[in-house]
């Protein structure tokens, strides 16, 4: 199974990098009308990867990752920077993944990471 590209220095990620839990919520409508919600038992993982300060082979490297998995449902591996465990069923988030060449040897991305649970 692939794995989200490593950094130079084996970081995953550069600060400031966001992450979180979401769980799902189900809705039962009733024939009256009335709802009722409630939080299902899928929960996700999710990662704001940003790095900024890139040299071209990186953002290389990390830019081709992100052309292959965006918009796929394939999975691949994903480290966390925070504990280092690695979650096997993650996929890239969004629309279109935020490549920029903020010159010619600095670049910068951000990519939204989420574990699919189920």
């Amino acid at each position: 199974m692939p794995e989200f590209p490593n950094l130079k220095t084996g970081a995953v990620a550069q600060y400031p990098l966001g992450r979180g839990i979401r769980t799902g919520t189900t809705v039962v409508e009733f024939l009256d009308g009335g709802e009722q919600r409630f939080a299902s038992q899928r929960m996700r993982r999710r990662w704001v990867v940003r790095m900024e300060q890139l040299d071209e082979g990186e953002a290389m490297r990390v830019a081709a990752f992100a052309a292959q998995y965006l918009n796929t449902l394939e999975p691949f591996r994903f480290r966390d920077p925070w504990n280092g465990l690695v979650y096997e069923q993650c996929v890239l988030e969004g629309d279109e993944a935020a490549v920029r060449a903020a010159s010619r040897v600095e670049c910068g991305v951000a990519l939204v990471v989420t574990e699919e649970v189920g």
